[in-house]
């Protein structure tokens, strides 16, 4: 079923999707509408309010689908920081760390390389992947060792957050995307929505709403095809 609806780029599209909102106004209790930015948000939301009396839609944007209530993220770089710090022996992350980060780098080296590695954790992310999933899913590549040494790293840091009663907001993400959004969802004109938000629309039902004429260069969840 193609869940797109194409409102072309004849006026401004912020018209358009009240107007197409509006006309399904009865719906908009139960509705979730996804736009790109707060500021386009607020715009939405008033421009609803002056169409008239209406109870309006929970307003997100694309962030809404990656909320938890994981550990902060000064307490994910914290425990990086406790994890390099800690180790002993760096012999079984050779494969990441071919010269042992350490002391002679300078003060604050584990800092810096903490705030690295919680980086590149906020990427998987998006893609509601952990370093563990990574290094599994590639297990037959050139990667292989180094991202199996980066999992074994990434296990030592949620020892630590769980030693402190939190829990990290990957592994989180991980069982999020398994939860099915009950709410009817729009995505107003949406261009760069996140893979694990992708992973939660698998099965609800959503509509994309698309600031362009009827044509193949947009996928099921209204993202310009690059091609």
């Amino acid at each position: 079923m193609d869940r797109r609806i194409f409102l072309g780029c004849d006026r401004p599209f912020l018209g358009a999707v009240v107007d197409w909102l509006w006309a399904r106004r009865d719906e908009l209790p139960g509705m979730i509408v996804v736009v790109p930015t707060a500021q386009g948000g607020r715009r939405l939301r008033q421009a609803l309010a002056e169409k008239g009396a209406c109870l309006a839609p929970r307003v997100v944007t694309p962030g809404w689908f990656l909320e938890t209530d994981s550990a902060p993220g000064a307490a994910e770089v914290l425990a990086w920081v406790e994890t390099l710090e800690s180790l002993q022996d760096w012999t079984p992350f050779a494969a990441v760390f071919p010269v042992p980060p350490g002391d002679d780098e300078g003060p604050g080296w584990s800092l810096g390389l903490a705030t690295s590695l919680a980086g590149l954790e906020r990427s998987l992310q998006e893609n509601a992947l952990t370093p563990e999933t990574a290094a599994r899913r590639l297990k037959d590549t050139v990667e292989a060792d180094r991202w199996s040494g980066l999992a074994r790293l990434w296990r030592l840091k949620e020892q630590h957050l769980a030693a402190w009663r939190l829990e990290g907001r990957s592994q989180q993400l991980e069982r999020l995307v398994r939860t099915p959004i009950r709410e009817r969802v729009v995505l107003a004109g949406v261009p760069d929505l996140p893979e694990a938000a992708v992973q939660r629309l698998a099965g609800p039902s959503f509509t994309c709403l698309i600031a362009a004429p009827e044509g193949p260069g947009f996928d099921s969840f209204g993202r310009p095809i690059p091609e």
